[in-house]
């Protein structure tokens, strides 16, 4: 099933050897003869040219001097018919990214010069010149791409360089090519973002293998639903590191730069013309900004697990959705093919007749919902903390987009611990709902829970009935709590960022004794 080099475009191959990063960094300098006038602008672009951590006595950039980005794409030649068909797709994807930077530099400028103490932004310029405008229409055509700084090809995943080939994606181990800020936090930022995805072609061939599971192999569905959860588990550890990565202070020193314009119309009114652009008739346009929501490790997953067929009905999903249509054509077909895969192999039902693949999709599902609820996080101290900006870089409301998406988990969550090969769960729920402990149930409770289990499931050991009420029991109490700060987020209408932040008792990531243990051991030994 999916042979490498199905979803490949040139520029990025979804296989178990990439996972959704390009195949190889991109060239850190265009072509020739765009290297002696782009790539000699965007050398000089960053708002700090030489950072330390004390930001004192640094040299200053073109968009560290206000309206200098304005001279300096006024000398700009129009190089739109340098661009040739013969390209190669690597070569047009590092044209794309000079020319989205070059944009959103020169229309963003003003919106990050006249921001206010308290965070909120300026209004942006409103019309694109030509000599970026047209050579940036035609490249993100030749790649199927609205012609905006996007997260795949420009801010994010091919934008890293590696410095010691040997260390591997570490993100202390990358560069950012083109910047805005210039500032280490923001480097760490998005190269963070680039370290996560090294997960993902562990995740890919756990998922290439349970579906082959599912259709042919039920007896390996377990190992494989083990090997997803693994990356899973990696990925929310290296998102962890943010905190380390960027200090949430800092965000706005680069965040301005990444906003999009649909969504944002205190920033950009009705939208940007593209001067010189015939196709748009001199009509203004409304691309979405960059986004973390653009990243496919999770939306694959919610695919794969069925976390999409609890997403609620409302406007918040038609976001999401609408997110997923900026991504490159190869891995928008593969998520397309995963969702048809997925339900024609009848994945959901065979993970619902053995308990430890039941017990290893919860453990999957929680991992879900522990990098949106880690990702709300983030929003509450480096967005809501620090801008009276309301919308997200990609035009969501900040304060409603993802608790939209963690009922979505709990519910799965639910669902699954209430199948018929999990039978006991709904008695270890009821217990637990009589009960004001959140450490656990007593010893004797505990072992009628496991004869329950195997009265229920005659074929399980007591050994594997154990393992399987174990699971359960912690699933359902971190359900309970996870309901209660959705709950909390939903009274607070989501704005209140110091309820949250106590909820999860002042730390700056979910750490708490009712995270769950790593199934892909106990459901393997099961």
């Amino acid at each position: 099933m999916w042979p490498d080099g199905v979803y490949f475009d040139g520029v990025f191959s979804v296989s178990s050897s990439c996972g959704f990063l390009p195949i190889a960094p991109l060239p850190t300098l265009p072509p020739s003869p765009f290297d002696e006038s782009v790539g000699v602008l965007l050398s000089q672009l960053p708002v700090h040219l030489c950072v330390d951590d004390s930001y004192k006595g640094n040299s200053k950039g073109i968009l560290g001097c206000p309206s200098a980005i304005v001279h300096a794409i006024a000398n700009l030649p129009n190089l739109v018919d340098a661009i040739v068909p013969a390209y190669s797709p690597r070569t047009i994807a590092t044209l794309f990214r000079s020319y989205a930077f070059l944009a959103s530099a020169y229309l963003l400028e003003t919106a990050y010069a006249t921001q206010t103490p308290e965070g909120k932004y300026g209004k942006a310029r409103r019309i694109l010149p030509k000599q970026i405008a047209q050579p940036l229409h035609r490249v993100a055509k030749a790649l199927g791409q609205a012609p905006w700084l996007d997260y795949h090809y420009a801010y994010g995943l091919c934008n890293y360089a590696i410095k010691d080939e040997q260390k591997g994606l570490d993100y202390n181990n990358l560069d950012m090519v083109c910047r805005f800020a210039g500032t280490q936090d923001e480097v760490g930022f998005m190269m963070v973002h680039v370290n996560i995805n090294e997960n993902g072609a562990q995740l890919i061939a756990g998922i290439r293998d349970a579906i082959a599971a599912a259709e042919e192999d039920p007896q390996s569905l377990v190992p494989a639903l083990a090997k997803v959860h693994a990356a899973a588990t990696a990925i929310n550890s290296v998102r962890r590191s943010m905190w380390k990565a960027s200090k949430p202070e800092r965000y706005n020193d680069f965040r301005a730069f990444i906003m999009g314009v649909k969504g944002n119309d205190a920033i950009f009114g009705d939208g940007v013309i593209y001067e010189g652009v015939d196709e748009y008739g001199n009509e203004p346009q409304q691309p979405r900004g960059q986004t973390g929501a653009q990243d496919d490790l999770i939306p694959t997953l919610d695919i794969f697990s069925g976390v999409t067929e609890y997403y609620p009905t409302n406007k918040l999903t038609e976001y999401l959705i609408d997110l997923r249509t900026y991504r490159p054509t190869s891995i928008k077909r593969f998520l397309e093919d995963l969702r048809e895969r997925v339900r024609a192999c009848s994945l959901a039902q065979a993970v619902r007749t053995h308990p430890s693949a039941a017990a290893t999709m919860v453990g999957i599902v929680e991992e879900i919902f522990l990098f949106r609820n880690g990702h709300f996080q983030f929003v509450q101290r480096y967005i809501m903390a620090n801008t009276q900006h309301g919308s997200a870089t990609g035009g969501t409301p900040i304060t409603t987009w993802l608790p939209n998406q963690l009922e979505a988990c709990l519910k799965l969550i639910d669902d699954l611990l209430r199948c018929d090969s999990l039978a006991m769960a709904t008695s270890i729920v009821n217990a637990m709902a009589k009960s004001s402990s959140t450490e656990g149930i007593e010893d004797e409770e505990s072992k009628a829970m496991v004869q329950a289990v195997m009265s229920a499931v005659p074929e399980l050991s007591k050994e594997e009935a154990s393992i399987v009420m174990r699971n359960a029991l912690e699933t359902a109490n971190r359900a309970r709590v996870l309901q209660s700060q959705v709950d909390a987020m939903v009274a607070s209408n989501h704005i209140d960022s110091a309820l949250i932040y106590r909820l999860n008792d002042g730390r700056l990531d979910e750490t708490s004794h009712y995270h769950l243990k790593s199934r892909s051991t106990t459901a393997a030994a099961a």
